[in-house]
């Protein structure tokens, strides 16, 4: 066992010497990918961040869910930083039953949708509320593919109440003049390697950036303080889900920021009309809250949020329970075998 963790950790280690040199390279050769990221004072500002908790178990005859959503508004005043919560800092979780009628895509489908629903609509109660300058939601402002339901699925009118959600908010956003963010906390996306990898197409060295992913190539390529220049949320307008957005797809824009010194950047997603102006704000803003541990970069807006919205196993297991007091022995919701097997 030593031997082989030997060779693998060798293994790991020559890639990233690999990476880490190409950073260096195009960080000398093509230095317009990286920008510095501007200071920013706090004082007087208001930002917003929304996260949700969702379970989902199933049972014989159907698919409990409990989900629910909190926006945290930070104000900053006085170099001091007071919270608000909406709808508060404890809300309790909303039950959903999902029936056997949906096969089991669709159930999985509608869960991620029901997810999306209640974030979505607390980040449109909490921006109605506290008007912020910056509004962060945790993950992408645009639906993940998963999330979308095929012409025929028996979730797609639930889908198309999503999206109308979504568009409300971009609307409501822009018209207001509040920058709308998506934090993605652990993205895996290869959007800015395809990039720079089509742009040293002609060097030997670009097929490194195909053992990478974009965060773990960007560790190497940006300095604390830094992101890298914006691109297109897609090159492709017919992209799953992007067409239902209408003209607003146009205005998604992502780039990569590095606020902390020993982790990843942070991908953040964006709604723009004016994505260069807006970009050097969002990133300042966002930097400025995220900073402030050098081994964990995350907005302290989201992780605020996140920490009352989470939801525990134990939630699940007492919504169950009050099921069972008042059906009784009901087989609709008996647990799976499988989860009931004798140890």
């Amino acid at each position: 066992m030593t031997d082989i963790t030997q060779h693998i950790a060798e293994h790991i280690s020559t890639i990233s010497a690999q990476r880490k040199k190409l950073a260096l390279n195009i960080r000398q050769n093509f230095p317009e990918i990286v920008l510095p990221i501007q200071k920013q004072d706090l004082n007087g500002l208001k930002i917003c961040g929304v996260d949700g908790g969702f379970l989902k178990k199933e049972f014989q005859g159907l698919t409990l869910l409990i989900r629910r959503a909190v926006g945290v508004c930070f104000s900053f005043e006085n170099n001091k930083v007071s919270a608000e919560y909406l709808p508060s800092k404890n809300p309790k979780p909303e039950p959903i039953i999902i029936s056997t009628e949906f096969t089991l895509e669709d159930v999985n489908i509608m869960s991620n949708l029901k997810r999306v629903e209640i974030e979505i609509k607390t980040a449109l109660d909490c921006v109605k509320k506290f008007s912020p300058n910056l509004l962060v939601l945790d993950g992408s402002i645009v639906l993940h593919p998963s999330s979308i339901p095929s012409e025929k699925s028996a979730v797609l009118e639930t889908y198309k109440e999503v999206v109308m959600l979504i568009r409300e908010l971009y609307e409501y956003c822009s018209k207001n003049q509040i920058l709308l963010v998506g934090a993605c906390e652990d993205s895996r996306g290869r959007k800015f390697c395809n990039m720079l990898a089509n742009k040293i197409s002609d060097r030997p060295e670009a097929k490194i950036l195909n053992t990478a992913n974009d965060t773990t190539f960007l560790y190497y390529l940006l300095k604390t303080g830094e992101r890298t220049d914006i691109f297109a949320y897609t090159s492709n307008d017919d992209a799953p889900g992007l067409s239902d957005l209408g003209e607003w797809r146009k205005n998604i824009f992502g780039m990569y920021i590095k606020p902390s010194e020993f982790d990843r950047p942070i991908r953040l997603d964006f709604l723009a009309s004016n994505p260069k102006i807006q970009a050097d704000k969002i990133s300042a803003l966002v930097n400025e809250i995220s900073k402030q541990n050098r081994t964990y970069a995350y907005p302290s807006v989201l992780i605020e949020a996140d920490a009352r919205a989470k939801l525990s196993e134990e939630d699940l297991i007492s919504f169950h329970q009050s099921l069972l007091e008042k059906l009784g022995m009901d087989p609709s919701i008996f647990e799976l075998r499988r989860e009931q097997r004798p140890i």
